[in-house]
């Protein structure tokens, strides 16, 4: 009985504190559930001023429109206000979502521009 009240617990310990996935290069953009980074069409700029990052991501089980559905509810949460289309801005960061491909598997490209605000 020990062993297993223990086993439970350390159970629920660890998916509590479990590492949360999130978008390369980011903090606190969530990289959704069943999306996959795909790391041979990614593209980072760096410069004193900040960096601009492109991330290509498939969703095997997913369409375009269920992952823009996903980020439209869960960016705002986050402090990310959404402008025109699927661009969304935080102080001066922005990120882009274009669906290169609709059905599954989905493909989406993520385009963040950070700004260094220390500058």
């Amino acid at each position: 009985m020990k062993k297993a009240l223990f086993f439970s617990f350390l159970l629920t310990y660890s998916l509590a504190f479990a590492q949360e996935a999130f978008l390369p290069g980011t903090e606190d953009v969530p990289l959704m559930e069943g999306l996959i980074i795909n790391p041979t069409a990614n593209l980072d700029f760096d410069t004193p001023a900040g960096q601009i990052r492109t991330v290509n991501a498939t969703g095997k089980s997913l369409t375009g429109q269920k992952i823009t559905a996903y980020y439209r509810q869960t960016l705002p949460a986050l402090g990310w206000r959404l402008e025109k289309g699927n661009r969304f801005v935080r102080e001066k960061d922005s990120l882009v979502i274009t669906v290169l491909q609709e059905t599954k598997p989905a493909i989406i490209q993520f385009e963040t521009t950070m700004t260094n605000l220390s500058e």
